[in-house]
């Protein structure tokens, strides 16, 4: 632990001795005032949309300063499918303003299904949803958040399994990836020797590839039915960017060079069918309308694309590999049997596998701000499942030890990397090595990039989990997951999981909000100097002192899946507000942030 990072810890700690400490079945949550940055949090409501809780139950968040409201994606099928808009005139009782049916509910199951992210521009929101079935190309939509009326819909040919949506700043486009999971996450459906053949139909209908689209939503009309609001029509169009593309115009040293450099390509494949493994998840516009860059996280593929939208120019332009995490000189929980124990571990790396991604202007720069969430792909094992004889011993001369379940034994690694000799492809994935590395998923961080170099200016290391072990209150449930009190139970996997991202000023100072996945909450930095963050504290609203039995809907709020900052300006209030939609509690948090004195 550097000696930024333990200074940084004990001001944080003593912030928290100050505060009151609640008992069992009471929430907790910090109630005031973060010194170290000068940002004072107070929680002002908890809204549930339903009597829910689960996975999907709450997904993507956005916020329209047009019209006020916020649209939320509700994505959980045994309950409901519909975009949420939700109306903050009073923060600390937010209502519906309406629910949009869409997919099942709508009676349109046939053709249209589950919805996966929104993004709101002047009045309007822009909705993916995934075809029927979900490999097959996804939908778009645009919604009139105030009468929800459906004014624009367009199918994207070669866009599979659509995630992340963004409007450009002047409304005329809306980037989305075209994300391209396999439909199902199971061995079978990688061959290994058919891989390796000509021709190779490893990207199916069932494993479809990833893409990039580029939509242009022409305004068509306006009108105003009969008792409801003015609205536009839309005319949707799409322009597929496809990634072996850009990777067929690399020379094979350039293509060699952003593997050595750590974008993550299934080693089964070859240059001339790399863009079949890509999965891009996050897009990221700025705010210069000037800026015709976007900026696309590809988190299985542990990198960042740059796309140029120009109009008529439109291509991916970049790929920009984020290296890998050495765990020889940063300290982690690998196990889920060995209770809080954060150490270094000679030989484990990971990958970052970034998930959100905010660009943001500081001073006379621009910087990118990701969230290194991790995500594992479908040959994923447990470390122990190698064998001690798969390790390299000169690598890993205690490796039958290393492999204890209290250990690396349990945690998931990358089979396919860190191979001392390259992959054999004469073997099956499960049956490599010797391996002088052991790759695991997701950086358990947060990074700041040069958004015009990729360079990375800043990583935190093992901050996070640092911070959560040392909380009086959230270390009694250290690593533990998004539906139960149970201690320990993702430190195998990818610990607290970073996976939400805002960026926000307020005065002369800039601050980031990380959202915590599995533990719930979010963990607040000055970065004013993006090279050289000041950690602020740990926000939550989660009771971890509640017994491991205790129902989820009584836990607090879940699952931060989106993070958005509502500027004073913005807010019915005239204060700034940080609104989370919280996944598996099916509820958006409201916390207004106002300055402190440090």
């Amino acid at each position: 632990m550097s000696k930024a990072l333990a200074l940084a810890l004990a001001l944080v700690a003593a912030a928290l001795s100050a505060a009151p400490q609640l008992g069992a079945g009471q929430t907790t949550e910090f109630p005031g005032c973060l010194p170290s940055i000068g940002l004072s949090l107070q929680r002002l409501s908890s809204f549930k949309s339903g009597p829910w809780t689960g996975t999907s139950s709450m997904e993507v968040l956005d916020y329209d300063p047009f019209s006020k409201l916020s649209a939320v994606v509700e994505a959980r099928a045994q309950n409901v499918l519909a975009l949420l808009v939700l109306n903050h005139a009073d923060p600390a009782n937010p209502s519906i303003h309406l629910r949009i049916n869409v997919s099942t509910s709508a009676g349109e199951g046939g053709t249209v299904g589950v919805p996966n992210s929104v993004s709101v521009y002047n009045g309007y929101a822009a909705l993916s949803l995934d075809g029927v079935p979900a490999t097959a190309p996804g939908i778009l939509r645009i919604y009139n958040l105030a009468s929800g009326l459906k004014v624009g819909e367009a199918v994207l040919p070669g866009c599979a399994m659509p995630d992340s949506v963004a409007w450009t700043r002047d409304g005329g486009r809306i980037v989305v990836a075209c994300e391209g999971e396999p439909a199902t996450q199971v061995r079978a459906v990688v061959n290994d020797n058919a891989m390796c053949a000509a021709p190779i139909p490893w990207r199916t209908p069932a494993n479809p590839v990833g893409a990039i689209a580029i939509v242009t939503a022409t305004r068509t009309g306006s009108f105003t039915p009969a008792g409801s609001y003015p609205t536009y029509f839309y005319s949707l169009s799409s322009k597929l960017l496809s990634f072996q593309t850009y990777i067929d115009s690399l020379t094979d040293a350039a293509y060699a060079a952003l593997l050595d450099k750590g974008m993550r390509v299934d080693p089964r494949l070859t240059k001339a069918t790399a863009g079949r493994d890509i999965e891009p998840e996050y897009v990221a516009i700025p705010a210069d309308k000037k800026n015709y860059n976007a900026y696309v996280t590809l988190q299985e593929n542990n990198a960042v694309a740059v796309v140029d939208i120009t109009p008529g120019r439109e291509r991916i332009k970049a790929i920009w590999p984020l290296g890998w995490k050495n765990w020889t000189s940063a300290s982690i929980d690998p196990s889920d049997k060995d209770g809080t124990r954060l150490r270094p571990v000679p030989g484990l790396y990971s990958w970052q596998q970034p998930d959100t991604i905010v660009h943001e202007a500081i001073g006379a720069r621009s910087y990118l701000f990701i969230a290194n969430e991790g995500d594992s792909k479908a040959e994923a094992l447990a470390a122990k499942d190698l064998t001690a004889a798969a390790l390299d011993p000169e690598a890993f001369p205690n490796a039958a030890a290393l492999l204890a379940d209290t250990e690396l034994g349990r945690l998931s690694i990358d089979p396919l990397s860190g191979l001392k000799n390259g992959y054999d492809k004469t073997k099956a994935f499960d049956k490599q090595g010797p391996y002088n590395k052991l790759f695991a998923y997701g950086g358990r961080s947060w990074a700041v990039l040069d958004a015009e170099t990729g360079e990375m200016v800043y990583e935190s290391g093992d901050a996070l989990e640092q911070l959560i072990a040392a909380d009086p209150v959230a270390s009694r449930c250290f690593n533990c997951d998004r539906n139960a009190n149970i201690p320990d139970t993702r430190s195998d996997n990818a610990g607290p999981e970073p996976e939400a991202v805002e960026v926000f000023k307020l005065g002369n100072k800039t601050f980031v909000a990380i959202g915590l996945e599995r533990m719930g909450g979010f963990v607040l930095y000055d970065v004013s100097s993006p090279a050289a963050p000041i950690l602020g504290g740990y926000v939550y609203n989660r009771d971890f002192g509640a017994a491991p039995e205790t129902s989820t809907s009584k836990l607090g709020d879940l699952a931060p899946e989106g993070i958005k900052f509502v500027a004073a300006g913005d807010s019915n209030t005239g204060k700034p507000l940080l609104l989370l939609a919280n996944e598996v509690s099916a509820t958006v948090s409201a916390w207004e942030v106002t300055a402190c004195q440090p």
